[in-house]
């Protein structure tokens, strides 16, 4: 298992979980705010591991404060949404031709109880829990013929 983080010492405290518990893991740094890192932490998993058999979206970093529509800054919400959002489809995209040649593949996107409801002063979460949900709907059609199951949790 590659254990991806912005935080490496949190990987690597990750890893040190999964060793102690028998597993196999190695920590990772990237930002999948940057399309290139989110590729090679792909491409990485694959010459390190063989193969790929699973796929777990599992990010979100609070850039600024979140606000409403008024409060928010235009950059806080684009980095939110680009780290729930375009990170998840760009991992999805990189990660699919090694999913479909296993045949039985899974991907996982962390979703939210936020995604149904809201909170004030919460729109960047709110929102991004929501597409969370609504992409992985649309991810389980496109991809579930292919023999890749996607599911959130």
């Amino acid at each position: 298992m590659l254990v991806t983080d912005i935080d490496l010492a949190a990987a690597e405290e990750n890893v040190a979980r999964i060793r102690d518990a028998g597993g196999v893991a190695e920590a990772w740094y990237a930002d999948v705010a940057q399309q290139s890192e989110v590729k090679s932490m792909i491409e990485t998993a694959v010459a390190r591991f063989g193969r790929l058999d699973l796929l777990v979206n599992n990010a979100f970093n609070s850039y600024e404060a979140d606000g409403s529509a008024v409060t928010l800054p235009d950059s806080a919400l684009d980095y939110a949404l680009t780290i729930m959002i375009k990170s998840l489809v760009w991992s999805v995209r990189y990660a699919m031709p090694y999913l479909e040649q296993r045949g039985k593949a899974s991907i996982v996107n962390i979703a939210s109880v936020h995604g149904y409801m809201v909170a004030p002063g919460r729109l960047s979460y709110e929102t991004g829990k929501a597409a969370v949900i609504a992409l992985t709907k649309q991810m389980a059609v496109d991809f579930g013929t292919k023999g890749v199951r996607v599911n959130a949790i």
